[in-house]
């Protein structure tokens, strides 16, 4: 029995006794002998847990991470930092590239523009509610051997806005690069309702493009005055509405140039001859029972062809009435020959299926047939397709 008080005299002696054994731990004492915290390593600060990104604030910082210096391993050890970004609980499976960070930096910032096109088009994330990043710091140890890194990971909430439609009917170009006229007007593409294309000889000088030739018409115009055009490149736009505080895109060198401006992605594209996209096809030709009439059906000598694009001529397309089929027998049918004349010519069909129903309104995978092998169709099993876009670089056909 007295035994039995003893240890339990010791054991709550104990209990009592680690809170200060923790205390003590938990300190190092300093060179004059003092006491004083471990410190606590790399540790993540951002400049708010919780984004509403705006279209409106494209170029500004909506976001910016610091993190403090990691601990101090000693004489022949050195520190670098890591940088990851992902969706939250995701292990970091489809995080960012990790950013190996400059010496001496200890700060990321990301724009409005640059979180919206990491969460809408990288990670799928829907828009105008909040969805949750995790990001990750990792101090990594250089030194002779092993070195455990230390870690520091935290999470915000970030909503991405919907963008919006710049609304035209009509889309010009205006400015002293434009050859011979005061103004040229666009053409809409079939494939793309929103897209705009022209071609022709520009002038080395100033462009932008208003959405009718009334003298405060809203303007589509570059972000920032006087961006000079990147051959080949895909650069950003904004509307300036009523003419007020547009911008001038620079065309830096005179010559034949094809612009294609999209109202949706809020993008324009200029391709000199230099960067022009050229595609091995320069015709594409349909045939089967999904084609109107019946004199075209089969025709392979003179067969309906389709329409190339002139915003992308690796892109075809038709546009008008399509007759479609019932599932099971042979009809509704068609494919599409890069050359007519023979039935053993090269066409681009599906590859699982001689009747492969079409999925309405999605790219549907297609394959080049070598001399019209194996011989397979897509099949219209909808009433509803007036609009076809075949890619023949893509190898995609939508039917809309």
């Amino acid at each position: 029995m007295i035994n039995r008080y003893i240890a339990l005299k010791y054991r709550y002696r104990f209990l009592f006794m680690l809170p200060l054994l923790t205390l003590l731990i938990s300190c190092e004492k300093d060179n004059t002998g003092n006491e004083e915290p471990v410190t606590p390593g790399v540790v993540l600060i951002t400049s708010t847990d919780s984004i509403v990104l705006s279209e409106k604030k494209l170029d500004e910082k909506a976001l910016t991470v610091t993190w403090t210096e990691g601990n101090n391993r000693g004489e022949g050890t050195s520190l670098s930092y890591l940088f990851k970004m992902d969706v939250a609980d995701n292990d970091f499976q489809t995080a960012i590239p990790t950013v190996e960070v400059e010496p001496g930096v200890f700060s990321m910032s990301f724009t409005h523009e640059q979180l919206e096109k990491l969460l809408v088009d990288e990670w799928h994330k829907q828009t105008s509610v909040f969805s949750e990043i995790e990001i990750r710091v990792i101090a990594k140890v250089t030194a002779d051997h092993f070195i455990k890194p230390e870690v520091s990971t935290i999470k915000i909430k970030v909503k991405p806005y919907a963008p919006e439609v710049i609304e035209a009917s009509r889309v010009f170009i205006t400015g002293d690069a434009v050859s011979n006229a005061s103004s040229v007007e666009m053409t809409q593409t079939v494939e793309n309702k929103y897209a705009y294309v022209y071609k022709g000889i520009f002038k080395a000088g100033k462009i932008r493009f208003p959405i009718s030739l009334d003298a405060n018409s809203d303007i589509v115009s570059a972000r920032n005055p006087d961006t000079q055009v990147t051959d080949g490149t895909t650069m950003p736009v904004k509307l300036a509405e009523d003419g007020i505080d547009h911008n001038d895109f620079v065309i830096p060198i005179a010559g034949e140039y094809t612009i294609v401006v999209d109202l949706k992605d809020k993008t324009a594209t200029f391709r000199s001859q230099a960067t022009a996209i050229v595609s091995p096809y320069s015709h594409i030709y349909m045939i089967g029972e999904a084609l109107p009439g019946t004199s075209k059906d089969w025709a392979i000598a003179a067969p309906l062809e389709m329409t190339q694009s002139l915003a992308n001529p690796n892109v075809f397309t038709y546009k008008g009435a399509l007759e479609y089929g019932t599932e099971g027998t042979n009809s509704g049918r068609i494919k599409f020959f890069v050359e007519k004349g023979s039935y053993t010519n090269d066409c681009f069909s599906p590859s699982q299926a001689a009747r492969t129903p079409i999925v309405y309104g999605k790219a549907n995978p297609m394959v080049l047939a070598v001399k019209g092998k194996p011989d397979y169709y897509f099949q219209l099993l909808t009433a509803n397709v007036t609009l076809i876009v075949l890619d023949t670089k893509n190898l995609t056909v939508t039917f809309l």
